[in-house]
């Protein structure tokens, strides 16, 4: 599911990590544990793709894995309403049905195109999450559904903004879940 081997990453000359290698398969749970300044997010951080390592390599089987990073805090825009932000994440489905309709009309005319076929695929996800009523369901879970959709997420307490950052983040359907500090 997921290798690292001999990651190592400085700021300036200090060096933050140094030859980590661990794998993590399916189905493991995995904490890092470390004091503050130790490199925990920075190694986060460089699973998800948000920073880039200076050596070594980090891998994913399947290569298609999709992952899920929570980070330390929550960073949409204050006055983003609940709705707005969600909306964000999944999309609109009448804009989404248009992207799916171009890229559909784009795959007839070039349909060895992998790249096109994986943005057919994504688009058509997330129409399919929409229809099953995926939000709502995720939204419950976390006990935002009694939030009104319009309140700005500014106005939340901190256990709302993290509890909805982890909703954002389920909705994606990540195969491997990422949390820095939850």
């Amino acid at each position: 599911m997921l290798t690292l081997h001999q990651l190592s990453k400085s700021y300036n000359i200090k060096p933050i990590l140094k030859d980590i290698s661990f794998s993590v398969n399916r189905g493991e749970r995995v904490g890092l544990i470390g004091p503050n300044g130790s490199g925990k997010t920075t190694l986060l951080r460089i699973v998800a793709g948000q920073e880039t390592a200076d050596s070594g390599q980090v891998a994913f089987t399947p290569g298609s894995l999709r992952v899920g990073y929570l980070a330390q805090g929550f960073e949409a825009e204050p006055t983003l309403t609940l709705a707005e932000v969600v909306g964000q994440v999944m999309g609109d489905p009448a804009q989404l049905e248009i992207e799916l309709a171009h890229l559909a009309t784009a795959l007839v005319e070039q349909p060895d195109q992998p790249e096109l076929q994986a943005q057919y695929d994504a688009v058509l996800q997330k129409l399919r999450q929409l229809d099953r009523g995926r939000v709502p369901h995720i939204l419950a879970t976390f006990h935002l559904d009694t939030v009104d959709p319009a309140q700005p997420i500014g106005q939340l307490s901190g256990g709302q903004k993290t509890r909805l950052s982890l909703a954002l983040l389920l909705l994606n359907e990540p195969d491997l879940l990422l949390l820095d500090e939850p």
